[in-house]
């Protein structure tokens, strides 16, 4: 999983669909396509819930295991804890950098929520970003000029442009996890 990820994680997937035992608990599925467009395991998961503080915590083990080498584009099931989960890691970034201005509650908070989350148009966005820059005069621009670069990768309106590898959901993922059915049940014992 290790080698596959290094030579081909640049788009991945992320499913939790299935579960493996009596308790039904989910079981996370990372994969993607090989060169030959093949299907490709890089990471498995056996989570106790689908909670955002679980899914915060299942990503960061995937970056620990793949010795810090994040995907280019990733797909999830877009379950609302998993989404949770990414947005909380861009905003503690944020907090890091800009401290007060990333406080909840904030009038520059409720701005950069609505460039993430809401617009569908890139000039929307574009507007709504210059304004906000220049509104709230920040000294220290250098975070926000690196995550401005990778809009791409958070911004509604342009992950639609974004590196897929012509991936556009998660059937990656959950083709495996029918698959997966025909072997597992929630009955199997270890002998």
């Amino acid at each position: 999983m290790i080698i596959d990820y290094s030579n081909f994680g640049d788009v991945v997937t992320f499913d939790t669909t299935y579960g493996t035992n009596k308790e039904l608990r989910p079981f996370g599925v990372f994969t993607g396509f090989t060169h030959h467009r093949g299907l490709t395991v890089f990471g498995v998961a056996l989570l106790y819930d689908e909670k955002a503080k679980s899914f915060k915590w299942l990503f960061e083990r995937f970056l620990v295991a793949h010795a810090g080498k994040r995907p280019k584009t990733i797909f999830t099931d877009q379950d609302p804890a998993m989404a949770k989960a990414l947005s909380e890691h861009i905003m503690q970034n944020g907090i890091k950098h800009l401290e007060n201005l990333m406080k909840n509650g904030s009038s520059f908070l409720q701005v950069f929520k609505t460039c993430m989350f809401e617009f569908n148009d890139e000039i929307e966005f574009e507007k709504t970003w210059e304004d906000m820059i220049e509104t709230y005069a920040i000294h220290d621009r250098s975070w926000l000029d690196t995550i401005y670069k990778l809009k791409g990768k958070w911004a509604k309106c342009y992950m639609k442009n974004e590196f897929t590898l012509g991936i556009r959901s998660t059937q990656l993922s959950e083709s495996l996890n029918g698959d997966l059915k025909d072997y597992l049940t929630s009955d199997l014992v270890m002998a």
